[in-house]
């Protein structure tokens, strides 16, 4: 998800009362990455790189390479973008309602991480929104943990690149917004989602 849609529409939508109530929101934190190996990639390609990985692994297709989601992930943005969304990953982990883990993801996003690889800009961010939103020493020592055991970190990258390659049609960019498995890509997401809930309104909707 893009930092603009992050702390702007999304926020907004999913902070307006009674919103989460009436939603069964998730947030898949992969982006324009994809797995490298399938591919040949040693630097980010969108195209082909990109399209290459969701025309072989992803797309409707039930039978993968098992290349598919292994070796090193190619973040558009560099690997402080990839060292972010495995951060996000994480911490759904830690936090597996929406409620709990949006407010922490809102402020990660609003953080400016910048893209210099080595400048642990991520992590910075992730003690920031902690401090902010979690506090709970036992729950950021299962966030570290996640984030820095191999096997751990592989398994949440896994479980968002698969979602995200599933697409039909592919995502073009990010944010890719789906409203009841239909993208939406205008600017008033508040209102199409109560435009979409057919029970009662409630009080944040427009």
């Amino acid at each position: 998800m893009c930092i603009a849609a992050a702390t702007g529409k999304v926020n907004v939508t999913l902070s307006a009362p009674g919103i989460l109530d009436i939603v069964d929101f998730d947030f898949v934190p992969f982006g324009n990455a994809y797995y490298s190996k399938v591919t040949g990639n040693t630097s980010y390609d969108r195209g082909p790189g990109m399209t290459s990985w969701l025309e072989q692994c992803g797309m409707g297709k039930t039978d993968v390479s098992p290349d598919c989601f292994e070796g090193p992930i190619l973040c558009q943005h560099g690997p402080n973008e990839c060292q972010g969304n495995l951060i996000e990953g994480c911490l759904k982990t830690v936090l597996p309602k929406a409620k709990d883990y949006w407010p922490w993801i809102s402020c990660f996003e609003g953080q400016d991480i910048d893209r210099v690889p080595g400048s642990g800009s991520p992590l910075k961010a992730m003690k920031a929104c902690n401090q902010k939103h979690m506090r709970d020493v036992s729950k950021m020592a299962a966030l570290d943990k996640c984030i820095n055991t191999p096997a751990a970190a592989h398994a949440v990258s896994v479980a968002n690149a698969k979602p995200t390659a599933a697409l039909i049609p592919a995502h073009e960019g990010t944010p890719w917004i789906l409203i009841n498995g239909k993208d939406y890509d205008g600017d008033d997401v508040l209102g199409a989602v109560c435009k979409a809930y057919k029970g009662p309104k409630p009080a944040g909707c427009p």
